[in-house]
């Protein structure tokens, strides 16, 4: 067995691991999947739902990726972004689509690669930031959800932390002078040197955003949007399955630390991972009523594979067959 043979058994491994464990705790009913399909029109409407976040995505990408002059059409866009998100439910750590947009832009635009690296990580760091943005206003009004729980407050801090260094890296980028000098060094000091000149243009790239401010505040609202779509889908399928009624704010905080865990590479599309983090989020928000919680995760990343699935197949096949799309 070869080493990356064994890193995919392993995680596979912790995947199956956190799967029975949840289920050992009773925090994973696979019974209950069942009821999806007793409602249709809800299930049609979740469907929907996960369309929409895919274009509010490609939006948001879209728009750094003009800021960037990178010519790609919001379709075009639209479909890597589909074809990403559905290999971020496969791939380890949920980072995998990212590597897809990666490769793509490169074939497209592969005189811009500083750019492109720069608007997949800004995409990425964007809608993180959505997350510990949401977090952070939930706790200006709801601090005592927070306060339950040493884990929560934990939680709350770190994004906290990063909501501070967001805000102070945008401020900076206000006050300080369009050109700090950096480049002109560098030209001066390393000429036909090729590290200096890939440095120069990164930094050319972030300059591109720092005079795009409107745009970043634009793409933070679409991140925010989304969160609030997940929410919407995740209260559904809760539904569906007859969950007890849960505050949407707890939801809403559970939604924001799934994301988080499912970054750990340690099982493809974080699988069990994200499911942990959910239901026991959800618990220690709301000790007195247990429930199997695990199950509503799990119900979320099935139907999200099924309306990713096509697009997956048509990129695997294609690739695999060495058809080209126009």
């Amino acid at each position: 067995m070869n080493k990356i043979n064994f890193k995919l058994a392993f995680k596979m491994l912790v995947a199956l691991l956190s799967i029975w464990l949840l289920i050992h705790a009773s925090l994973l009913q696979f019974s209950l999947l069942i009821n999806l399909i007793h409602h249709p029109i809800l299930l049609l409407a979740i469907f929907i739902l996960f369309l929409i976040m895919v274009g509010i995505n490609a939006w948001r990408w879209h728009k750094l990726n003009s800021a960037q002059n990178i010519v790609l059409g919001w379709l075009k866009t639209s479909w890597i972004t589909y074809i990403s998100t559905g290999f971020n439910n496969v791939l380890p750590g949920n980072i995998g689509g990212d590597i897809i947009r990666t490769y793509f832009l490169f074939k497209i635009a592969p005189q811009q690669k500083s750019k492109v690296v720069l608007s997949v990580m800004f995409d990425r760091m964007i809608g993180l930031m959505g997350i510990f943005t949401i977090i952070c206003i939930i706790a200006i009004f709801q601090l005592r959800l927070f306060n339950q729980d040493e884990n929560l407050f934990y939680i709350l801090l770190f994004c906290a932390i990063f909501c501070m260094a967001g805000l102070s890296i945008f401020l900076l980028s206000i006050l300080l002078p369009k050109k700090i000098g950096i480049t002109t060094w560098l030209n001066v000091n390393f000429p036909n040197k090729s590290w200096a000149t890939s440095v120069v243009t990164f930094l050319e790239a972030i300059r591109a955003y720092r005079n795009a401010k409107f745009i970043i505040l634009e793409c933070l609202s679409f991140s925010i949007l989304i969160q609030l779509c997940m929410t919407i889908t995740i209260i559904l399928i809760a539904k569906m399955m007859d969950f007890p009624p849960i505050h949407p704010l707890d939801y809403l905080i559970a939604i924001g630390v799934t994301q988080l865990a499912n970054l750990i590479p340690t099982a493809p599309g974080g699988l069990g991972i994200g499911e942990a983090a959910f239901s026991n989020t959800i618990l220690l928000l709301n000790p007195s009523i247990p429930a199997a919680y695990a199950t509503i995760f799990l119900a979320y990343r099935i139907i999200g594979v099924l309306v990713y699935l096509p697009g997956i197949f048509e990129s695997t096949v294609r690739h695999a067959f060495g058809f080209k799309r126009n």
